[in-house]
């Protein structure tokens, strides 16, 4: 049975320790961000089971494996020629995964699932909520958004 509490525990376990913490979700930092997932309801295309069978399937084995419950997410494939997927944190249970239609076409199901992870592994160690340091241009604001990247990447193998 997916659970958002016992997904985090596992990422917890798994995140580098120069990784500093960003799960102490704020109120405030997520006014404005339901225009996101708006704006990708009028300008991208939904992932779902009956438009997009064989992507909403990837994710949904993903979810699964990481106990991530389906409804959590909400994902979108938006035209673009380049290899780009984000994930933003719009509240302290869900996020909007985007992904270009670039890099839906060039990966096989196993890249992109671990595309998939890789992003959920922001939401579920709060990179998107707790950004303090990820647009600082100092050296220790670089080793902080590499460590999370590599603490993404490792619930990607997952």
């Amino acid at each position: 049975m997916p659970n958002l509490e016992a997904a985090r525990a596992l990422a917890s376990r798994i995140r580098l320790a120069e990784d500093l913490r960003g799960d102490s979700f704020v109120e405030k930092e997520f006014s404005g961000r339901e225009e996101h997932r708006d704006s990708m309801l009028r300008h991208g295309l939904l992932i779902s089971s009956s438009v997009t069978p064989l992507l909403e399937r990837r994710i949904s084995e993903v979810c699964e494996r990481l106990s991530v419950p389906r409804e959590a997410v909400t994902a979108f494939v938006y035209n673009g020629s380049d290899v780009q997927a984000d994930c933003l944190v719009d509240t302290p249970e869900t996020c909007v995964l985007r992904f270009t239609s670039g890099l839906v076409n060039l990966m096989d199901e196993k890249e992109f699932q671990f595309v998939v992870a890789h992003e959920l592994g922001h939401f579920l160690l709060g990179h998107g909520a707790c950004s303090q340091h990820s647009k600082s241009k100092s050296t220790e604001g670089f080793l902080i958004q590499r460590s999370r990247e590599l603490s993404a990447d490792r619930i990607g193998f997952l």
